[in-house]
C-alpha cells in the first residue's frame, strides 16, 4: 500500500536533501489485497490548539500562540499539544530576541514537520515566515522536540502555525 504525500511534503523532503525514497506504510491485510492501488488520503485540518505563552512581565509586550494544526498520518493532533506547549516559552524567547531588532515585528511562522515512527523529527522547514532569524530560531526549537510514536509506524506530517503579535 502506498501513501501519496501532499506536495508541500515532497517539497520539504526535496529542500532538506532527503535522497532516500519516501517511506511507505504496509499493513498485512492491505498488502494481501493488492500492492498496486494506492489508498485515497483525505487532507483535513486538525483542531485549533490554543497554547498561550507564559505571562510576560509587561502584559503589553508580546504574545505567542499556536493556530490550527494540520496533521496528516496516523497521529492525532491532540498528541502534539504537549510537546508544542512545552516549546512555547522557548519560542517566546526567540520572539523576544527578534523584537530587539524590530520592535514592530508580528505575524505567523508556519513550520512543516515530518515525524518518524518513533516520534522523532525527520525534517523541519519554515513554510511561511516573517523574519529570517526568528524563523530559524523557531525551526531549531521545533527540531529539538519529540512526539509520541506514530500509530502503526510510518510517518506523520504536521503543519504548525505560530502566531506572534503585540497584545
Amino acid at each position: 500500500m502506498r501513501i501519496t504525500l501532499p506536495s508541500f511534503v515532497v517539497a520539504l523532503l526535496t529542500a532538506c536533501g532527503t535522497a532516500a525514497p519516501v517511506p511507505t506504510v504496509v499493513t498485512p491485510a492491505a498488502h494481501a489485497e493488492t500492492e498496486t492501488e494506492p489508498p485515497q488520503v483525505e487532507e483535513q485540518a486538525g483542531p485549533e490548539v490554543q497554547v498561550a505563552a507564559p505571562a510576560a512581565a509587561d502584559p503589553d509586550f508580546e504574545s505567542v500562540s499556536v493556530g490550527a494544526l494540520d496533521v496528516r498520518g496516523a497521529l492525532d493532533p491532540a498528541q502534539l499539544t504537549g510537546p508544542i506547549r512545552e516549546s512555547v516559552e522557548l519560542i517566546g524567547a526567540c520572539y523576544d530576541e527578534a523584537l530587539t531588532r524590530d520592535p514592530s515585528l508580528a505575524g505567523i511562522v508556519e513550520v512543516a514537520v515530518i515525524i518518524n515512527a518513533s516520534g522523532g523529527i525527520n525534517a523541519v522547514n519554515a513554510r511561511r515566515g516573517i523574519d529570517r532569524d526568528l524563523d530559524s530560531c523557531v525551526v531549531r526549537t521545533v527540531r529539538a522536540l519529540s512526539f509520541p510514536p506514530v500509530t502503526g509506524g510510518g510517518i506523520a506530517v504536521a503543519s504548525i502555525p505560530f502566531h506572534f503579535r503585540h497584545r
